[in-house]
């Protein structure tokens, strides 16, 4: 439990709904949207207690929802645009790299973003109708982006990737709130 209530206290801190989130006071925007919604669906999910299909489908989704469809595109989008990008043909994962990129002074965003893709992944690999084939090679690019065997369960999987969430997140909070240097390391 201890590890949900550090990673929601993480991302919170970025994309919090609340106008006092980090992004809020950086842009003047909120970059989550659907409020309520994802705090009900937050308070409501339980972590894995099992490996089974059922379960994986619901954790991915349930923290697909959570994490990334929470992010507004709209807002991303005009954050992008006025940050001199182009958000056309972009979704919310790209145009948020966009924009933390245009503030980021040098630091790996690509990377910091990767466990938002492999949450991605993972979704598509549980819950999109796809041959067993495709969704067992996406599901090793999962485990291998995190650094745990092939065959790792749901509840490693889970386990690993909340934390890679968390650190991405804590990350994250400290460049939109420009306490980082041009190589990635925080300042004071």
């Amino acid at each position: 439990m201890r590890s949900e209530v550090t990673f929601m206290t993480a991302r919170s801190n970025v994309s919090s709904p609340s106008p006092r989130g980090t992004c809020f006071e950086k842009f003047g925007i909120k970059v989550a949207h659907l409020d309520n919604e994802v705090v009900n669906l937050a308070l409501s999910f339980n972590p894995p207690i099992v490996d089974a299909e059922k379960e994986r489908r619901h954790v991915a989704d349930t923290l697909n929802k959570i994490y990334i469809e929470s992010f507004d595109n709209a807002a991303l989008g005009d954050l992008l645009a006025g940050a001199g990008g182009d958000p056309k043909n972009l979704r919310s994962l790209k145009r948020l790299q966009g924009v933390l990129e245009s503030i980021a002074n040098g630091a790996d965003i690509p990377k910091l973003l990767s466990p938002f893709y492999v949450l991605y992944d993972l979704r598509v690999a549980y819950s999109h109708l796809t041959s067993a084939e495709t969704a067992k090679d996406i599901l090793e690019s999962v485990t291998g982006r995190l650094g745990l065997d092939a065959g790792a369960g749901m509840l490693e999987i889970y386990s690993r990737l909340l934390q890679e969430l968390t650190s991405s997140f804590e990350k994250l909070t400290a460049i939109v709130k420009a306490e980082v240097t041009a190589d990635g390391n925080e300042l004071g």
